[in-house]
């Protein structure tokens, strides 16, 4: 206590406050330091998760053989060739094509409503219903689309 007490005023102008001190070191990193990215910082990220995971991988390897001896079921796909996505492009448009085909068209679908109105008995709460016989009996009366 009695040392601090001796401090003449210009001593303590020499030393900064610990205020000062943090903001003067931030300052100092911040320019040795230059900012990254948002993106940068995600595939330096991206880049040391990996790493960690490989050297993981390599550790349970050593430790266990049996490892070495699972088969692989995933594997990554070679890069695809023009030839490979117009068949993809193909299969896809054939299988659209499919289901719609599948679709019920407008006239159909009022046919098939009609027939389904024909054949509903109304029970006493107001709902209506079907039974299988008449179900089969409309079946039989609509096109096999439907």
């Amino acid at each position: 206590e009695q040392a601090q007490k001796d401090v003449t005023p210009q001593e303590q102008e020499k030393k900064p406050l610990p205020k000062m001190r943090w903001i003067n070191a931030l300052q100092n990193f911040s320019t040795v330091n230059p900012q990254k990215t948002s993106g940068e910082n995600d595939k330096e990220t991206d880049v040391l998760f990996l790493e960690m995971i490989e050297e993981e991988r390599k550790k349970e390897e050593a430790s266990n053989s049996s490892f070495k001896m699972i088969p692989k079921f995933f594997f990554k796909k070679s890069k695809e060739s023009p030839l490979f996505v117009k068949l993809r492009q193909e299969a896809r448009t054939r299988f659209l094509q499919n289901k719609s085909a599948e679709v019920l068209d407008k006239e159909d679908l009022e046919q098939l409503w009609y027939l389904l109105k024909e054949r509903t008995s109304s029970p006493a709460d107001g709902t209506e219903r079907i039974n299988y016989d008449q179900f089969i009996y409309v079946c039989s009366r609509l096109p096999p689309k439907c």
